[in-house]
């Protein structure tokens, strides 16, 4: 992950900017969304391959994509993995601010986005605005998904890929800015 996103996540776009999305999910819904985006871009990484008569669900990790659409497949489920991970690490304790804090404390951006959505959680961000920010999360990560498997072929798709890319980012940030700042 870049420095960017958290640079970008100081930029406050107001709630009315955020009006404007088409649907509105509360932050566990948008977490469910994004993982069924993930397996999607898996699902649609065999299907798109030339060779998935050769997939063998008893060793899926020596399948060896050879399509062009299905090798964007793979690299949008990758992406989405790092990206917005919905199986947190939440065994062993009930206390979720506990281990949305250490989340945040690592090295990794993994789990950023849940963490952000606890951490804002806690914080007292408004609910509304949190809803709205994991809303534009999951609609950039869809939209980032279709367009890396679909039309991602040159530069200049890539450059508009990497757009949803930041908005995503953006939304997966932000919440955690929002945090620091009622809490500041």
């Amino acid at each position: 992950m870049s420095f960017l996103p958290p640079l970008v996540a100081l930029y406050d776009l107001t709630a009315g900017q955020l009006e404007h999305l088409p649907i509105r999910l509360n932050p566990f819904q948008a977490m469910i969304a994004s993982g069924v985006l993930i397996g999607l871009a898996h699902v649609l990484s065999i299907l798109l391959d030339p060779k998935n008569g050769n997939y063998k669900n008893s060793a899926p990790r020596t399948f060896e994509r050879s399509g062009d659409a299905s090798k964007r497949a793979f690299a949008a489920h990758n992406n989405g993995l790092e990206a917005f991970p919905v199986f947190v690490p939440l065994r062993g304790s009930n206390n979720l601010l506990i281990h949305a804090r250490s989340l945040l404390t690592r090295n990794d951006t993994s789990h950023l986005q849940v963490a952000g959505i606890f951490a804002a959680l806690h914080a007292g961000v408004s609910a509304d605005m949190i809803s709205k920010l994991a809303t534009l999360h999951v609609i950039a990560r869809a939209a980032f998904t279709l367009w890396y498997i679909f039309v991602n072929t040159n530069e200049v798709t890539a450059a508009i890929r990497s757009g949803f890319w930041i908005t995503a980012a953006y939304a997966a940030w932000r919440p955690i800015a929002l945090a620091a700042t009622k809490l500041g």
